[in-house]
């Protein structure tokens, strides 16, 4: 069977302790397709009309750089930018777990230094059942945070993750995450690698 839906996202973002906000639509259209008793695909599909305003660095003039002894000043700008937006999903139902694979561009508010920034996606995760109680979930992707506004470079990130949830009734789960992130900039000399492991308890009614 096939499922088509439209619909329209409107986002707005102002950046607090800086000027600069963005303005962005969206309308899209999303279609998902199952092909045979195992696979389900998805695309969405879409239009993204950015405004965005903000401040950027310059290089001052060096006739006027020697005057006043600076040679950067700040600036306003404004722009407005029109980006695809599509999201591609393939879901494989297993014997006792299933297997996704994602890729994706879209746009979002960026991580605090690249202000409304693009973002391309692409990940696999596979889910399996050990038992009725017990399920882990492997996964691993690669992300680009990239700024619209002005060439500020991009941010890359590689992530792998496991995870376990144990179900302890119907309603309560036992969670834990454990997460490998490698991180890279390439305007800057950064590098980092970090590890995180997490525990939780929730609560499904």
């Amino acid at each position: 069977y096939t499922t088509i839906s439209v619909g329209y996202h409107y986002n707005y973002w102002e950046f607090r302790k800086t000027f600069g906000s963005t303005n962005s639509h969206m309308p899209y259209v999303n279609i998902s397709q199952q092909i045979g008793p195992q696979w389900e695909v998805s695309l969405l599909g879409g239009i993204l009309r950015q405004e965005s305003q903000g401040l950027n660095v310059v290089e001052i003039d060096p006739a006027v750089a020697a005057i006043i002894g600076r040679t950067t000043g700040i600036e306003t700008f404004y722009s407005v930018s029109y980006l695809p937006n599509l999201q591609l999903r393939a879901t494989r139902q297993l014997r006792r777990g299933n297997i996704t694979f994602d890729v994706g561009q879209t746009v979002n508010a960026g991580n605090g230094l690249l202000l409304t920034a693009r973002f391309q996606t692409a990940g696999v995760t596979y889910h399996h059942a050990v038992s009725r109680t017990v399920g882990v979930d492997f996964g691993l992707a690669h992300s680009r945070l990239s700024s619209l506004a002005f060439d500020a470079g991009r941010l890359e990130q590689t992530i792998a993750h496991f995870s376990v949830n144990y179900a302890l009734t119907r309603q309560w789960h036992v969670n834990m995450q454990a997460q490998y992130r490698r991180s890279e900039a390439d305007l800057t000399v950064f590098r980092r690698n970090a590890s995180r492991l997490a525990i939780g308890l929730t609560y499904s009614p």
